[in-house]
Parts: structure tokens; C-alpha cells; sequence
């Protein structure tokens, strides 16, 4: 009767998983039976096929497909979030309005120097530094172009003079050099803070000499303006100078994605955590993490997807079609990745179920060795010590 039902229930799990699994069990009933007996044979002989085919049949269920950014279709990731443990590089400093057009450059002044072999967007600038600092003696260093006098000179006649300069050098011999120069902050600024800060576990960023301030949950405009009441709260005196004429300029930016991050697991080479910095896709991820092991089942690659700002928004599962992507070039569910995304990489069904069923077989294994020991035990109770053999001698005496 038990066998009865048991044999039901597997039926019920489809008809491939239970015949691979009624034939694991077949293969180990007469193993068990000579361990434990017929009954207990029976018993673990339809019990098996029932707990293989159980780990079958533990598949996700996957939703319709929904229209959703991809590799052709990529979208803006919406603000970044600042987090736990991100890193954050803050440049905070007290800089003068511009000045007039006819300005004459002094020492102690900043300025914005590129220089390019050619117009163009995509040209790579030869020398490019957005603070140059003009020394005491009036002088700026350009890189491998030499020294070049500033001081006393305003913006066009130091870009006039550094072509001339730059037509020396063999690199601007045939093209003429094309040239962005600007006046970065006036001597006078003061600078305050400079350097890369950790967001600490309570959401707190060191703004050392000028406290902590709170940036958790804040986009990057809002850590700036979190970043400039905090410096004005610990220093009152610059206030009347930013009435009347001078700026606080403040730069923040991101220099490590460390909070935001997509997981990949199972069935990669190395399975880890990714950052997430900007328009990556799943196939993206899976090849950062050393790509599909030969063990991998492809085609069955699903998608978690969780929303880490909305505990209430409902959890997704999407199918991947991995061997479509990369040998069809199929981008359909090649999605484009969001924060908290989770990308699983499932072995084969065969597996699988060797995985599975692997802790069932070996307790089985150990029923029967110790059922096999058990009857030997008997045996040699029953059957008694060892008689004297007749070819052994009894002593004289005895």
C-alpha cells in the first residue's frame, strides 16, 4: 500500500525525472534488501525515486516576458544612491568670481591647460591638466613642452605665446597645436578639503577638520549641498565672503561603486559580487565572472530581480537564454542589469540530480554496509566459537 502511494507521488513529479529516478532506485534495491531486509528494502526502494524526483522538480517558475531595457536598448540608470561602502572623492575650496577678460595672470593663480596635435571630439589631448599652478616666479610647466612665462600676461597672449612654443617641438612641426586655456581660480582661493572619503557602515562620511556628515540615501547634488551647510557650520568667517564675491565650489564624485552590486552564482568560473557602474548587461556580467562552466546548462540561466529601494515591489524571475545570446546573437534576454539583480547559472539536470541524490545514496550506502555487518555479527553468533581442528595437537598434561 505504501509502495502504492509513493510510486503515485512520483508519477506526479513528470514522467523524465521518474524514470531516471525509478531506475537509481531499482539499481539500489538489491543492495538494500541484502542489508536490511525485504521490507526495509521496499520502503527505501520507492522512497528514493520520490526524493530524486523531488529535487527535479525544483525549478522556478518563470513570468512572461515583459518588455524590458536590453543590450540594443539600454536606458539611463536612474541618480545614483550613495551607500555603505562606497567611496566618495570630495573637493571643497573657497574660489574667486571670474575675472575680467583682461586679466593679467599673477603667481599663485590656477589654470586650465589642453593641448591637442588636432581638432576633433575623439582626439586624445597630448597634454592635458585641469590645475596648473603658476609658480612664484611666474612660470607654468607644460609636461614635456618645457616652462612658459605667464605672469603679466592675460589669456590670449599666454595662448598666443604657447604656440610659439609648442611650434618648436616636433609634434606641432606639421599640425598646428589646438589649444583650451582657462583661468581655474584666481590666487587668492583658499582650499579647504581635497581627497577620497569611505562612506562608513552608519552612512556617516569624515569631513576632517570639519566633522561628519550623514550622506546615506543621498544623490550626489544633495551630498554637495550636505557637504556645504556642514563646511559654513564650522566656519562661520567665510560667510561674509561668499556674500560679496567669492564662490564655494564644491566637486563630488564617485570613485568607488562598492554599494550597489549584481551577484552572479552556481555555474561560473569564479562566482562573485559585481559593481554596478553603468549600462552592463547579464551577458556582461557572467563574462567578468570567467564565464559558463562546461557543467552549466545554458539555455535555463534565470534573473532574481529585486528592487533594494521598494521592499514592497513584487520579486521577478526572467528566463536568460544564454546559448541564444551568444551563438544566435538573440539579445531579447540579454536585460540590462539594475542594482540587487542576482544571475543564476544552473548545472545540467544530470547534475543536478547526481548532486541531489548524492547524500540519499550515500545513507543508503551506510544502511546497507551496516545492515551487511550486522548479519555477519549474527552469523558468527550463532554459529559459535571456532572448534579445535584434528590437526591440532592437545599438550601432554592438559
Amino acid at each position: 500500500m505504501e509502495r502504492h502511494k509513493l510510486s503515485e507521488a512520483c508519477a506526479s513529479r513528470g514522467p523524465r525525472a521518474c524514470r531516471i529516478a525509478r531506475g537509481l532506485g531499482r539499481a539500489w534495491s538489491g543492495r538494500i534488501r541484502r542489508g536490511v531486509g525485504t521490507c526495509g528494502a521496499r520502503w527505501l526502494a520507492c522512497a528514493l525515486p520520490l526524493l530524486l524526483a523531488a529535487g527535479c522538480a525544483a525549478a522556478p517558475t518563470f513570468q512572461p516576458l515583459p518588455a524590458l531595457p536590453s543590450e540594443l536598448n539600454t536606458v539611463p540608470q536612474p541618480p545614483y544612491v550613495v551607500a555603505p561602502p562606497d567611496r566618495l572623492f570630495i573637493h571643497v575650496q573657497v574660489a574667486a568670481k571670474p575675472a575680467p577678460e583682461d586679466y593679467d595672470i599673477q603667481p599663485g593663480d590656477v589654470l586650465s591647460l589642453e593641448v591637442a596635435t588636432a581638432p576633433g571630439p575623439g582626439q586624445l589631448p597630448s597634454f592635458a591638466s585641469p590645475q596648473i599652478l603658476v609658480a612664484p616666479d611666474g612660470k607654468i610647466r607644460i609636461g614635456q613642452y618645457g616652462e612658459l612665462k605667464v605672469a603679466g600676461r592675460n589669456l590670449e597672449e599666454i595662448e598666443r605665446e604657447l604656440k610659439r612654443l609648442l611650434k618648436q617641438h616636433p609634434d606641432f612641426r606639421a599640425v598646428a597645436p589646438r589649444i583650451a586655456l582657462q583661468l581655474a581660480f584666481l590666487h587668492d582661493s583658499i582650499e579647504l578639503l581635497t581627497g577620497d572619503r569611505l562612506v562608513r557602515p552608519d552612512g556617516t562620511l569624515n569631513l576632517s577638520p570639519y566633522g561628519d556628515v550623514f550622506v546615506q540615501g543621498l544623490t550626489l547634488p544633495q551630498v554637495r549641498e550636505s557637504v556645504r551647510k556642514q563646511i559654513l557650520e564650522k566656519r562661520p568667517d567665510l560667510v561674509p565672503r561668499l556674500e560679496s564675491s567669492d564662490e564655494l565650489y564644491i566637486d563630488v564624485e564617485v570613485t568607488g561603486f562598492n554599494s550597489q552590486v549584481v551577484y552572479v552564482q552556481q555555474e561560473v568560473t569564479a562566482p562573485q559580487i559585481l559593481p554596478l557602474t553603468g549600462k552592463e548587461t547579464v551577458l556582461d556580467a557572467i563574462v567578468r565572472a570567467g564565464s559558463a562552466t562546461e557543467l552549466a546548462e545554458r539555455n535555463d540561466v534565470y534573473l532574481v530581480r529585486v528592487d533594494p529601494f521598494d521592499e514592497s515591489a513584487e520579486t521577478m524571475i526572467l528566463p536568460v537564454y544564454l546559448r541564444d545570446i551568444i551563438e544566435q546573437g538573440d539579445t531579447a534576454t540579454n536585460y540590462q542589469l539594475r542594482p540587487g539583480d542576482r544571475i543564476v547559472v544552473p548545472p545540467r539536470h544530470i547534475i543536478a540530480l547526481q548532486r541531489f541524490a548524492a547524500p540519499f545514496l550515500q545513507f543508503a550506502d551506510s544502511i546497507a554496509t551496516t545492515g551487511l555487518l550486522y548479519q555477519q555479527l549474527i552469523f558468527n553468533f550463532i554459529r559459535g566459537p571456532n572448534p579445535v581442528s584434528r590437526s591440532q595437537t592437545v599438550p601432554i598434561g592438559s
